[in-house]
This record gives C-alpha cells, structure tokens and sequence, in this order.
C-alpha cells in the first residue's frame, strides 16, 4: 500500500483529504484515516475509510513502507495536546508527510519540516519556517523570515508581517493580524480577529484589537 494517512476525523482531515487528491501524487493518495472514536469504526470520512484508531499507526507503518502520515487534529480545544499525540503514534519522522495545495504558494527558499500542512491559498514567504507538525489552514499569508515553532496551528486567513515569531504548540485564531518582528510565546493563544502589535508571553491567551491578555 503506497499512499496517505490521516490520523484524525475532523474538518482538518477534509481540507488534508481535497489538497492530497488535488496534487495527483501518488505517494499522496488518501488510504484511509485513524480515529479513535468507536463509532466511526467500519465508516467512512469525507470519503475515505476509517481504518481503526490512532494506535494502529504503527502496525500500519510496520507493514506498509511507503505510507505516509499527517495529524490532523488542531482545533482551538485540542492545539496543545498535538505533540503528544504525535509521540503516542511512535513513528519516525521520516513517515509524515509535507503536504502543500497546488493553489498555496511557498517561496522556494522557505523551510517545511516533516507533517507540516498548508493549505489552498496560502502564501510563505522568502527564508520562512515552518515547524514539524504545524498546520497552515486555507488562506494563511506569512512575510519573510517568519519563523513557525512545531506543532503550531494558524486557522483560516491568519496573516504574519515579516520576521515574526510564533512559539511551538502555539494557536493564532483565524484572520488575527501579526505586526512584524513580534513573538508570539509557545503555547500561546491569539483569539480570533485579533491585532496583535507586542510580543504575547508563553502560555498567554489575547483577544482583541489591539489584543490583550484574556483575564
């Protein structure tokens, strides 16, 4: 079997599903997706059958050496528990996908680490890095030297300014505004709409324009 897995039925794996099909790879084909909720056993998502739960990653791996996985689990609520799902699955790097939509842009001086998605109509811009395991959802626009901490989610139209820096575990609520050269802090969330024009301290939650930090 030679083709991808998404580990994860969630409106993620949809987007991950379109963006595999629509770049006809073949090392991309969707195979199937993990899920650990019972009830999707035997069916189907987005089209693709659920082959078990997460734990049959390995398995998987062990028996089939030219299938490729992505994670797709990232919403506001689960952000932060992304790495250790991904060191659950007990797979080496090597086995994740980089899987970019034929209508994003990624400069070709810009960095992807293994399980690193980005979706349609995304732009990453010169000498930018983008952290394993992190998610760039549809319409993300990120300026030079932008730097990507892994694990990270950016939601829907997200827009970075040059130079900027977000730490790893990290959620950037969609269409927030980042000025340049600012860091965002690992583990950080930055709400929805939000302007963020100062550095956001690890862990710290901040809403609004400008944001601030959520009592």
């Amino acid at each position: 079997m030679q083709g991808l897995i998404v580990v994860g039925a969630c409106g993620n794996a949809a987007e991950m599903i379109e963006a595999a099909i629509a770049t006809k790879r073949a090392d991309l084909v969707p195979q199937g997706v993990l899920d650990d909720k019972p009830e999707l056993a035997g069916c189907s998502y987005h089209g693709i059958p659920v082959l078990g739960p997460l734990e049959a990653a390995q398995q998987m791996a062990t028996e089939h050496s030219r299938l490729c996985f992505l994670l797709a689990v990232g919403s506001v609520h689960t952000y932060a528990r992304r790495l250790n799902l991904i060191a659950a699955l007990h797979l080496s790097e090597a086995r994740f996908a980089i899987l970019v939509h034929p209508m994003a842009w990624v400069s070709p001086t810009a960095n992807l680490e293994p399980g690193v998605f980005v979706g349609a109509g995304c732009a990453v811009g010169p000498k930018a890095r983008i952290g394993a395991h992190a998610l760039l959802l549809a319409g993300c626009v990120l300026g030079h030297d932008c730097h990507i901490g892994e694990g990270s989610v950016l939601a829907s139209s997200v827009a970075l300014a040059g130079a900027v820096e977000v730490g790893r575990e990290t959620y950037l609520g969609m269409a927030c505004r980042v000025r340049e050269n600012v860091r965002v802090g690992a583990g950080a969330l930055v709400g929805m709409g939000a302007l963020v024009l100062g550095d956001v301290a690890p862990g710290t939650r901040v809403i609004g324009c400008p944001a601030k930090p959520r009592g």
